[in-house]
């Protein structure tokens, strides 16, 4: 049986049981036909690799982040992705929003097709952060509607301005989430929301903001899981403690890593959002865990792998049916390189 590639003598991880497994991977038009202990007496590939015992995980996903904060174009930046094995991203244009408004948000899309890295946007909801803030541009409800209807948009970006949400139910943030709930029931809306514990929680979670990305700490963490609320995990609130909640709490469904901002030195110098994955190995967490969250998480109602909580289903990362382009080869997965 022809095929593109065998690629042999690998270590695969296997979304379905969570962990990896020996064997060889036939690869045939760019999908892999096959994952098992075959190989030579079953297959006649054009190209053999020898994968020398190393580690094959699925592309990293990185579901908030901002392009702008490093400082490069989305190709510039798709290249450095790549490089550091993360496949896909959700950038959220918030400071083109800022500058240029709509006009920014869709030519900063328009610059993201022909990258390798694939890019699905969220639009800013929060420009301005604030009515104190003076911006170039800013972001309506009619804007919203018209990059829904001619854009790939797969969440509402991060909802900025939380305390009028809990304090002024008629300021322009409250309107934007009215609208969303009415007209898009379905769209994610993510959430920016440091500190808030209680009651204000419950008040952000009943407004339809689904997750939050600030500074964590034990006590915010457990009530926001404990509310229904899913946590982005950055660099920063990766201490001691935290990495030991999650290590030791049943929440693999309810948490991922994603970087936020990276400044260009950062980018060049350390990488993305592998850098993350690593130092949760260095911290204690095993060695499978962080690929589980990078963030790739199990779909209870399709049986696949996906970056939850954005249900990225096109992104399918199961080894079984993944596109090869999506795959990265690491010595020890306790070197994320």
């Amino acid at each position: 049986m022809r095929m593109d590639m065998l690629v042999r003598d690998i270590n695969v991880f296997n979304s379905y049981f969570k962990r990896f497994i020996k064997g060889n991977a036939a690869i045939k038009d760019g999908k892999f036909y096959y994952i098992g202990e075959r190989e030579l007496d079953a297959f006649e590939p054009e190209r053999i690799v020898d994968g020398q015992g190393k580690y094959m995980v699925p592309g990293l996903i990185d579901i908030h982040l901002h392009i702008e904060s490093t400082m490069v174009t989305p190709a510039t930046f798709s290249y450095g992705l790549i490089k550091n094995g993360v496949t896909t991203i959700v950038p959220e244009p918030h400071e083109m929003a800022n500058v240029f408004g709509i006009s920014g948000v869709k030519e900063m899309i328009k610059a993201s097709e022909d990258c390798v890295a694939d890019m699905f946007y969220a639009i800013p909801s929060s420009v301005p952060a604030t009515s104190m803030e003076t911006t170039g541009g800013s972001i309506e409800i009619d804007d919203i509607d018209e990059l829904m209807q001619t854009e790939d948009i797969i969440c509402l970006g991060e909802i900025m301005n939380y305390y009028e949400v809990i304090t002024d139910p008629d300021c322009k943030t409250n309107k934007i989430l009215s609208h969303i709930r009415s007209r898009y029931p379905d769209l994610i809306i993510e959430g920016h929301v440091p500190k808030l514990l209680d009651l204000d929680l419950q008040k952000i979670i009943n407004a339809g903001i689904n997750s939050d990305h600030t500074h964590q700490t034990v006590e915010g963490m457990d009530a926001r899981i404990a509310a229904g609320m899913f946590i982005e995990i950055q660099e920063k609130s990766m201490t001691e403690e935290v990495i030991d909640y999650l290590k030791e709490n049943q929440v693999d469904e309810h948490f991922c890593f994603v970087t936020d901002d990276v400044m260009t030195d950062s980018f060049q110098n350390r990488g993305h959002l592998n850098v993350l994955l690593k130092k949760a190995v260095q911290m204690g967490m095993t060695r499978k865990k962080p690929f589980m969250h990078a963030p790739i998480h199990l779909h209870s109602g399709c049986g696949c792998m996906i970056a939850a909580p954005l249900h990225l289903e096109k992104q399918q990362i199961s080894c079984c049916y993944r596109t090869w382009k999506h795959l990265k080869l690491n010595k020890y997965t306790k070197k994320v390189n």
